[in-house]
């Protein structure tokens, strides 16, 4: 949660100025093309940290991204999509076995 977190922050302090909700997404995608920004971003044991604006803008801005979660953690399957809250990363799945598992 603590990479998610700090990725997250690092994207509206340096990447977007203070814009409100649904602008978001619209905004990012157009501050990247402008910007030329290459971004990448690999978190480990994250939650959900936005809605489904946030995660669309996120994998605009960062299309290099992946999440790492071990099988089974219940971190990361939280908070839940009925409130809103999506994944923003390609997921790779550590098993019992520590087989990786990577995720379209």
């Amino acid at each position: 949660g603590c990479q998610a977190t700090l990725c997250a922050y690092d994207m509206s302090r340096w990447v977007l100025p203070t814009v409100k909700g649904q602008m978001i997404s619209l905004h990012a995608y157009n501050r990247a093309q402008l910007d030329s920004l290459h971004v990448s971003c690999y978190t480990f044991g994250s939650p959900r940290v936005g809605g489904p604006n946030f995660a669309h803008a996120f994998k605009q801005v960062v299309p290099d991204s992946q999440r790492i979660v071990c099988d089974g953690d219940v971190i990361t399957s939280g908070p839940p999509v009925y409130w809103g809250y999506r994944h923003v990363h390609h997921e790779n799945i550590i098993d019992s076995t520590g087989t990786i598992r990577v995720e379209p």
